[in-house]
């Protein structure tokens, strides 16, 4: 790939982010997110985005060296301010009908500040604060939105430090390619032909209505049990307001809703998990009666162990995700050090909140509404990987027989499209 294909790549691209990710519709507002590092690809996603006839494009960009900045010179009074008027207007914004399109690729470390951890954990929950004004929108389906990803020259160069950024940069371009079907002559074609067969096997999960699950192998034996009247979903969906969109991209998983009440037995991690930039490697979990009991992780242990006690309910599993291991990214042995990604290489769990749109009517629960019905309130959502060749699923019926899901990593016969 050189220069001129690169070009090429972000136009294919941005097309196909604008209509099949976020599928803006005519006249309708766009809050668009972005790391400053990607203003270039921006640009490109913004003409797309007029040109398929969006009404006002609202830009807020990310900028880690300001980030920093703040955290180290800032008063600390000024970092602990929630009134986030910026944030809140594209709330506001999105409330009026705007879809939201919010782009990852910042490099990990962008925003990391030597300072202390007071500081720190100020800054943390002042700009969580100020992006929940626009991910809890997201989160809640209120309207059409898309979380893609997007090589950064930083980002490509922390993956790969051994090449020159622009070189890092191309390489991850190409890597990238056949995973968001960039590769093939009609991307968005080959997106809508994916979306039809994970609806199928999402039907049909749902069809068998399971009481619960049984993962096992590669280091993995755990029992969960499913809400009642859970759904099988998918990052493919329709939004509050009708609109199809894709809420990530790319996407392997179908995902429903663990009882958080009702898990025995103990997972290990088959992937890295990066979190607050760090390596969280190796993890072992160990549950009874939903609750995490016991934890184990090779590296930056502390920072699992104060993720688990971020508050009640940080302690219980709020998803449950399958993907195949000859999905697009599962192929690739690299880690992308980025969850949007990784959590596509494999099955994986998270401990912490749900998705309401899980469980049938879940999105007009409250959140006392949602833990009686065993549904997983926190204040954070954490995956671990734990697919691997070697894990199969079962599912388990109401009257406690067992159909095989998933073996050695793959759908079986059934499960196939």
């Amino acid at each position: 790939m050189n220069a001129e294909d690169k070009t090429v790549w972000m136009k294919r691209y941005a097309e196909l982010i604008i209509k099949f990710g976020v599928n803006i519709q005519k006249g309708q507002n766009l809050v668009f997110l972005l790391p400053h590092e990607a203003r270039e690809f921006g640009l490109h996603v913004v003409e797309t985005a007029y040109q398929a006839g969006s009404g006002q494009v609202f830009l807020y960009y990310f900028e880690g060296d300001i980030c920093r900045i703040k955290q180290e010179k800032a008063l600390l009074t000024t970092l602990e301010q929630n009134n986030n008027i910026v944030e809140q207007a594209l709330g506001s914004i999105i409330d009026q009908g705007a879809a939201i399109l919010f782009l990852v690729g910042a490099h990990p470390e962008a925003m990391s500040a030597d300072t202390s951890e007071l500081r720190k954990n100020a800054f943390s929950q002042s700009f969580n604060h100020a992006i929940n004004e626009v991910h809890y929108r997201r989160r809640s389906s209120s309207t059409n939105s898309c979380l893609p990803f997007f090589p950064t020259l930083e980002y490509s160069s922390y993956l790969f430090p051994e090449l020159k950024q622009s070189e890092a940069q191309l390489h991850l371009m190409e890597i990238l390619s056949p995973i968001l079907k960039l590769d093939r002559e009609d991307p968005l074609t080959a997106w809508h032909e994916h979306k039809n067969k994970l609806s199928i096997k999402a039907n049909l999960l749902n069809k068998y209505n399971f009481d619960g699950l049984h993962l096992y192998g590669g280091g993995t034996d755990l029992k969960i049990g499913l809400v009642q009247n859970h759904i099988w979903n998918y990052a493919f969906g329709t939004a509050k307001n009708g609109v199809d969109c894709a809420f990530n991209l790319p996407s392997e998983e179908l995902f429903t809703a663990p009882d958080w009440r009702k898990a025995e037995g103990k997972i290990s991690s088959t992937r890295k998990t990066f979190l607050q930039g760090l390596i969280i490697d190796k993890v072992e979990l160990h549950f009874h009666n939903g609750k995490i009991i016991k934890a184990v992780a090779e590296s930056n242990s502390e920072l699992l162990f104060k993720m688990l006690e971020l508050d009640k309910q940080s302690r219980y599993l709020g998803e449950v995700a399958l993907v195949s291991e000859d999905s697009p990214i599962a192929s690739q042995p690299m880690s992308f050090k980025n969850l949007l990604l990784d959590e596509n290489a494999g099955c994986h769990v998270a401990f912490g909140t749900c998705y309401p749109h899980t469980i049938k009517n879940g999105v007009s629960m409250n959140d006392q509404e949602l833990l009686s019905a065993g549904m997983n309130v926190s204040k954070q959502h954490i995956d671990l990987i734990i697919g691997s060749r070697e894990l199969s699923v079962d599912g388990i019926t109401m009257d406690g027989s067992t159909v095989n899901i998933m073996n050695e990593g793959l759908w079986t016969e059934e499960f196939s499209v």
